[in-house]
């Protein structure tokens, strides 16, 4: 048991949460040049050449998700206190739901006491960037692959990252490893180099990373401390870190609609927290998450925000254009064998290069016209994109989707005709599908509940948010936006071969 850990020894101001305090454990942590790494990689790319001020870093993020990841937690145990306190509750309960019985009241009665359980929350919230490559999730490709870095990890202290890639399909060996996988392997590089700061409070740094990255990546086995009573806590902490209501996006709804300047993202974070609360599952023995009846208008106006903030936002036409160039400069890389793990077949000098891989160091790169090996037109494309922001211009675009898949099909087809008709006439294209997902309430075993109490007789009932909210039931699970650039002195003629 972890007592007495000061989480308020140190303070650092943050633009969107004020004040934010952290312990000698993540401040260790977080002057690891692993994650001091973040300062260099911007939340969004590219997005800075649209709305200048969007300069804000994963660095940042990573600290704000850290400060949500306590109160969140907070949230929980309190609410869940409140509701078994309640002596009016009732087994009312379909199976397999339960949010009541006396084994719950002892698992959160073990989460509340143990201060373990919110270090490692915290620990997973700071680090579930980490495993991030320079210019977001434009650069995952260039990952090791499945098969590379199962035999990095063989036989190391990384081993417990094994099963995530045994799991893997045997055709899948060959492509790129998530990030998230990279963000275990990091996080425990830097836990394990802090080993003495674990010692000092009796924790075990192994122990700490294998539970830990089981939050981050749920397909990690974790130890035998995160069965906190008869439920395990896994669940619930992924679901905190990683689901349709979770502190990623919490914080960077809120961070990214402040520093572009634009009111998309904002909703009420407070309101949703005073609401949200866990249910048990009795047939996998699992804790999940939930959310009170009474916070249902919350979570729709976040739900709302991240529709919109992907639409107007991440999804804005000139944001897509430098993706679309970028992807071009991506398939270039891929021609000409571009590795930047060349020669790195151990983890540690794996770290070693990725720890000076972030956004300006990878673009000095590009700008390198030695890297173009005769193949051409690498540093030409990053030249305009990054130094004369001259950025292609768009010549298509038609957005479907919602619940008409054949109408998405059709919008398919109809921008594969039209890529090929530019490309007949020698005209170079840039393409682009944007995809904006939405919650998939209509799954089985939907993992966010709402709990209901009844105005009368007192007892809760967990139920299906579908039942009780129109707005995520309307929400498209999946809306595609199909659009073509090209290179400025080809708009005219390309817009009169393409049909209004």
């Amino acid at each position: 048991m972890l007592s007495n850990y000061d989480f308020t020894r140190h303070t650092i101001q943050d633009p969107i949460h004020g004040g934010i305090t952290f312990g000698r454990i993540e401040r260790a942590l977080i002057d690891h040049r692993l994650f001091q790494r973040l300062h260099g990689l911007r939340q969004n790319s590219l997005l800075y050449l649209i709305f200048p001020s969007a300069n804000h870093t994963r660095f940042d993020h990573s600290i704000g998700v850290m400060h949500l990841a306590s109160k969140f937690l907070d949230a929980v145990l309190s609410n869940q206190k409140r509701i078994c306190q309640s002596g009016s509750i009732r087994q009312t309960f379909q199976e397999p739901y339960r949010v009541d019985d006396q084994q719950i009241k002892d698992t959160f009665r073990n989460l509340g006491s143990d201060q373990y359980f919110m270090l490692l929350l915290r620990i997973a919230a700071l680090f579930h960037d980490i495993g991030h490559g320079p210019l977001s999730h434009l650069f995952d490709k260039f990952f090791p692959t499945i098969n590379e870095v199962a035999t990095y990890t063989r036989n190391t202290e990384y081993d417990f990252v094994s099963p995530t890639l045994a799991a893997t399909k045997p055709e899948d060996a060959d492509k790129a490893v998530r990030h998230e996988v990279i963000s275990c392997i990091a996080a425990t590089r830097i836990i394990l180099d802090c080993t003495g700061e674990f010692e000092r409070v009796g924790l075990n740094s192994s122990s700490v990373a294998r539970d830990v990255c089981s939050i981050i990546d749920d397909r990690i086995k974790p130890s035998s401390l995160m069965h906190s009573g008869p439920y395990s806590i896994q669940k619930l902490f992924h679901d905190i870190l990683s689901s349709d209501l979770d502190i990623d996006r919490m914080d960077y709804l809120l961070r990214d609609s402040h520093m572009c300047g634009v009111n998309y993202g904002l909703y009420d974070p407070d309101r949703i927290l005073k609401s949200m609360c866990a249910y048990a599952r009795t047939d996998t023995a699992e804790l999940r998450i939930c959310i009170r009846y009474s916070g249902l208008g919350a979570l729709e106006d976040l739900l709302i925000s991240r529709y919109q903030m992907h639409a107007q936002i991440y999804g804005h036409k000139t944001n897509r254009a430098c993706n679309a160039m970028l992807e071009r400069v991506r398939e270039r890389l891929r021609d000409v064998g571009w590795s930047w793990y060349r020669d790195c077949n151990t983890i540690e000098l794996l770290l070693n290069k990725f720890v000076d891989l972030d956004d300006r160091a990878f673009v000095n790169q590009l700008l390198d016209p030695t890297l173009d090996n005769g193949v051409g037109k690498i540093s030409e494309i990053a030249s305009k994109l990054f130094v004369e922001r001259k950025i292609v211009k768009r010549v298509f675009e038609e957005r479907a989707g919602g619940l008409d898949k054949a109408r998405t099909e059709t919008a398919k087809a109809r921008w594969n005709e039209h890529k090929k008709r530019l490309e007949s006439e020698e005209i170079w294209t840039a393409e682009d599908i944007f995809e904006n997902k939405g919650p998939k309430i209509n799954m089985p075993n939907y993992h966010l509940k709402v709990i209901r109490k009844h105005p009368t007789e007192g007892w809760y009932q967990v139920e299906e948010l579908l039942d009780h909210s129109g707005v995520a039931h309307f929400l498209p699970e999946l809306e595609c936006t199909f659009r073509l650039f090209c290179k400025e002195p080809h708009v005219n003629k390309a817009k009169q071969l393409l049909p209004d």
